[in-house]
C-alpha cells in the first residue's frame, strides 16, 4: 500500500482512496500539487458516511453503504 501510494502521488494523482471492505472503512488521501511536499494524513470514513469527492470540490459524494450492499456477497 505504501509503495503504490507514493507512486500515485508522484504521478500527479490528486486524490487516492483505499477501501477496506472487511473493516467497512475508507481512507482518502488528498495530495498537494507539489509531489515533494509532505503527505497529509488521510481522512478516514466508514461505510455509513457520505464521502465527498475532493477533485469535484466536494460537490459529489459517494455512498459506500449503497455500493457495499451490491457487492457484500463477495465478502
Amino acid at each position: 500500500m505504501v509503495l503504490k501510494l507514493g507512486k500515485y502521488k508522484r504521478a500527479g494523482v490528486r486524490e487516492y482512496w483505499m477501501i477496506f471492505p472487511d473493516d467497512k472503512m475508507v481512507s482518502v488521501y488528498k495530495f498537494a500539487d507539489d509531489p515533494d511536499q509532505a503527505m497529509e494524513d488521510p481522512k478516514v470514513y466508514t461505510f455509513e458516511d457520505k464521502i465527498p469527492v475532493g477533485i469535484w470540490d466536494d460537490k459529489c459524494t459517494i455512498d459506500m453503504n449503497e455500493i457495499y450492499k451490491k457487492v457484500e456477497f463477495l465478502y
